[in-house]
């Protein structure tokens, strides 16, 4: 469903010059500043980034439990839940706090970091974004394989459908990709011969073909796998790699690499010295360099 249906809602409908219809709800409600912005998110959310209008609510109450252990009860202004689930808090995929522009985006207690955060990282919703109408913050909050919480300021979320490397990165341009590491990238494609035709392609064309650009900008994806910073855009992502036990959840041991997505793929990781810091015996080394000749390390967690 989407807010152009109003308009024959709005045809049936006095309205005073205070009022308004609310897009999701279809009830009348106080034109003042607050809400005025919210029917903005509202329509945002359901025309840019194509949220169904089912799938929001409105004023929608919810609790968590804080690190002393104490419930506390929050709202969300906007909450927008999975495409056909019930509107219940497990099913939460975007949280949107709404103030007039009173609020300032570091207020002590209703700032950015104290509402938006806070709800996100207490529940499972792992995207939202706050505004005061002037002001518009996107947070994305991610938890790793051993529970630690990273909130981030992001440029923007995904929409329906889309995935976090999919979106659009308009901080970016091509002189932040690495011309190297592409290099690289195509010389391995062409001893697969996955990608032919695409030697003589520009770096632009060539990502807009690998759908990592999209009418001349960049995506999140085509910085984490080509670009020459990918920490100054993203300085939470990072990727570990590391040896499983039998168990193939308790981790051996694991590093912490550096550089994008290609480079990591490409460096000569876990060589004998490398294990002898690690603290490995020598039948541990010996069993470490044959999984490696094996090529059966694998990545424990990719973070973005």
């Amino acid at each position: 469903m989407k807010t152009k249906d109003l308009e024959e809602i709005a045809d049936d409908v006095v309205l005073e010059d205070s009022q308004l219809i609310c897009a999701l709800t279809k009830k009348i409600k106080a034109a003042n500043e607050k809400e005025l912005t919210l029917q903005s998110m509202i329509m945002m959310l359901n025309e840019e980034y194509n949220f169904d209008l089912k799938d929001m609510e409105r004023d929608f109450p919810f609790s968590y439990e804080d690190d002393e252990g104490k419930t506390k009860r929050a709202k969300a202004d906007l909450a927008v839940f999975e495409t056909g689930k019930a509107h219940e808090l497990d099913n939460m995929i975007r949280i949107a706090v709404v103030f007039d522009s009173k609020v300032k985006d570091k207020d002590p207690k209703k700032g950015v970091t104290e509402t938006l955060g806070t709800y996100l990282e207490y529940t499972d919703c792992e995207f939202g974004v706050w505004t005061n109408g002037n002001d518009l913050h996107y947070l994305q909050c991610e938890r790793d394989n051993f529970g630690q919480v990273q909130t981030t300021d992001i440029s923007d979320f995904p929409g329906e459908g889309q995935t976090w490397d999919n979106v659009i990165e308009p901080r970016a341009t091509f002189d932040d990709i690495d011309e190297a590491t592409v290099k690289k990238f195509l010389r391995k494609a062409d001893e697969t011969g996955r990608l032919p035709d695409i030697d003589e392609l520009s770096i632009p064309k060539l990502l807009e073909k690998l759908r990592l650009a999209e009418n001349g900008q960049l995506k999140r994806g085509a910085i984490v796998l080509f670009g020459k910073d990918r920490g100054r855009f993203y300085p939470n992502t990072f990727v570990k790699i590391g040896k499983f036990e039998d168990d193939d959840f308790t981790i051996r041991f694991q590093e912490l690499e550096e550089g994008n997505i290609i480079q990591v793929l490409d460096k000569d990781r876990f060589s004998e010295e490398q294990l002898k810091q690690l603290g490995l015996n020598e039948r541990q080394i010996k069993a470490v360099l044959y999984v490696k000749k094996k090529e059966r390390l694998r990545i424990a967690s990719i973070k973005h």
